[in-house]
């Protein structure tokens, strides 16, 4: 963890117990919009440890109007890399990566790295497909005890 100086208002509020949680928990993304990347944000500022972000999608040029992050040299490519450069950059201490695939491609290869997660956020993500995602989620209900799970704009028009 970071000098106390950098997280003080936090530590203030939840202890250095709670910072130290934080600092050791990981998110993981599926599926990314201007409303996740904010969540993100507002994670990686106090010292979320480590970020994952999973989506295929590229930079399409009516996102440089929806989210802060992306400019018009991030079109055409993957949306979640060109996100996650920029919230790294904004905290030195907290790490990421990010998988290039799409959400369910992600799931059904890589099922065992969601366990990891403290938190997973369900971002830009259908009906249909979230409902998938779900289905495939569900078929392992030990992993799953202590992850939490958010939900963010999901429509069949989103994204």
């Amino acid at each position: 963890m970071a000098t106390n100086d950098k997280y003080d208002r936090q530590i203030r509020i939840w202890g250095a117990d709670g910072q130290r949680r934080l600092n050791s928990s990981t998110v993981l993304c599926l599926g990314i919009s201007a409303a996740g990347t904010e969540t993100l944000k507002n994670l990686a500022l106090p010292g979320i440890g480590y970020l994952r972000i999973v989506s295929d999608a590229k930079v399409e040029e009516r996102d440089f109007h929806r989210n802060f992050f992306l400019d018009p040299d991030s079109l055409g490519k993957n949306i979640a890399e060109e996100i996650l450069t920029n919230l790294l950059e904004m905290n030195p201490d907290v790490k990421g990566d990010f998988r290039a695939k799409s959400v369910s491609a992600y799931i059904q290869e890589d099922l065992d790295e969601l366990c990891k997660a403290s938190l997973i956020i369900v971002d830009c993500l259908s009906f249909v497909s979230l409902d998938l995602e779900v289905q495939i989620l569900t078929s392992r209900p030990l992993a799953w005890r202590s992850t939490k799970f958010a939900r963010s704009k999901i429509s069949l028009w989103s994204c």
